[in-house]
């Protein structure tokens, strides 16, 4: 059996044990607003949800699942155990192209059986089809700066990339950097490049911009893909973020947690901060007035804040930020709401199952400098990611799964190097009594 296709079983058996064993029923609130987003595209009254939820590619797909099956929880639960499926087929081949061949028959085996993403495919989140049109993408812009790369090769990783950036809009990052890595692995040669770097904006423009132009007839505003940007980054970065947990994304003017911190300040910093927010609320309800829309209208008035605010207090910001980058790439960060899933025996399997593979790809990774040229895409693609999602963002965990499959990669570059390590010293069978060597004269 060909190595990309035992993978793949592997990957659906492993993940269709976990979703049989779920209720019939939406654990998250994410899940439940995406569900509701799908209902309305299945029974034709087209796509309505606010800016914040504008991301379109898991509702469609939700939406095709309840329009062929009803709403079959289940199915929709084991098309994405297919689509894990397909994901780790997909860095089997890039490992495979990067590392060689054992490389990535350890880096599928190693995503097929990894709990966290075991995890994605029962729950619907954006990230288990981010994963699949990211891989995607990374697969065709590793084939794309090979021999035989042509501008088709472009187009297509364009279009996957689009795709992913419509799953989740931080993926945009990720354009520059394969259009970077391409033009570095070329060397000298770089001018020859340009055109796939071309064929790839293409693609992945025009798989945006008739869902950015749907959102501007839609919305009154320009948006390109989702809103929320603007308040993640004043959530990160306001008199109250810490950047220590989760709590920052309960950090809202004049909300419950903010008005608990505000107690605790002087009475002169406590007045002036009341004085600000109350001009800074009452714009923000102008805005929603405006748009009918509250998360734009917030993206509008606090993301100015946030930037002032990181203009002035430049020493903080980068505390913070250290701060998000730990809890970024914790196993397990703490969560806003609360389920039978956030208990300990699941904060342990995955503890067991991500630290020891963000050792090994530490290791890998310095390994891996001596041909950096060659896996640059790869660096860049972890790096952007930390620095679109940790740096002045709120963050939490599962904003670092998209990048695990590439963290495996440079673990199971270390792994595949053992055999070649370890010598193996033949043991001579003890000699039977009375059957020793017959000594020579």
């Amino acid at each position: 059996m060909a190595p990309g296709v035992l993978i793949f079983v592997v990957s659906f058996v492993a993940r269709a044990f976990w979703v049989v064993t779920l209720k019939n029923d939406l654990y998250w609130p994410d899940e439940r607003a995406f569900a509701e987003i799908a209902r309305h595209l299945a029974q034709g009254d087209g796509y309505i949800s606010d800016s914040y939820r504008a991301n379109p590619v898991l509702p469609f797909y939700l939406s095709l699942v309840f329009r062929l099956f009803g709403e079959s929880l289940l199915v929709a639960r084991l098309g994405q155990c297919v689509i894990g499926g397909l994901t780790c087929v997909l860095v089997y081949g890039i490992g495979a192209r990067l590392f060689g061949r054992l490389t990535g028959i350890v880096a599928g085996t190693l995503l097929a059986l990894y709990p966290p993403h075991i995890y994605l495919s029962g729950v619907f989140y954006a990230e288990c089809m981010l994963l699949f049109w990211s891989a995607a993408a990374v697969y065709l812009a590793v084939r794309s700066m090979q021999p035989g790369g042509s501008i088709a090769w472009g187009v297509a990783t364009g279009i996957a990339l689009g795709l992913a950036a419509l799953t989740r809009a931080t993926v945009l990052v990720w354009i520059p950097c394969v259009c970077l890595a391409w033009l570095w692995r070329a060397g000298v040669s770089w001018r020859a490049r340009l055109p796939l770097c071309a064929a790839l904006l293409v693609g992945s423009t025009a798989t945006i911009l008739p869902w950015t132009i749907r959102n501007y007839f839609t919305f009154r505003s320009l948006v390109p893909i989702s809103s929320g940007s603007g308040t993640l980054l004043w959530q990160a970065n306001n008199p109250f973020s810490t950047g220590i947990d989760h709590t920052d994304w309960d950090l809202y003017p004049n909300g419950s947690l903010w008005n608990e911190r505000l107690a605790r300040l002087p009475a002169e910093q406590r007045n002036a901060l009341v004085a600000q927010y109350n001009e800074v609320e009452k714009r923000i309800q102008d805005l929603n007035e405006q748009f009918q829309d509250s998360s734009l209208a917030s993206d509008r008035v606090l993301a100015p804040l946030a930037i002032r605010y990181i203009a002035s207090h430049p020493l903080q910001t980068v505390v913070r930020s250290c701060r998000r980058l730990r809890l970024l790439f914790s196993a397990f960060s703490p969560t806003v709401s609360a389920n039978e899933h956030t208990v300990g025996r699941y904060k342990a399997v995955a503890a067991l199952s991500f630290y020891p593979v963000l050792i090994l790809a530490i290791v890998g990774m310095g390994l891996g400098f001596s041909r950096f040229r060659d896996v640059a895409l790869l660096y860049l693609l972890i790096v952007s990611v930390i620095a679109a999602t940790s740096l002045l963002l709120a963050t939490q965990t599962r904003y670092r799964l998209p990048v695990d499959p590439y963290l495996i990669l440079f673990a199971s570059s270390v792994l595949a190097r053992l055999p070649g390590r370890l010598k193996v010293i033949p043991v001579e069978a003890p000699t039977p009594p009375g059957r020793g060597r017959i000594p020579q004269p």
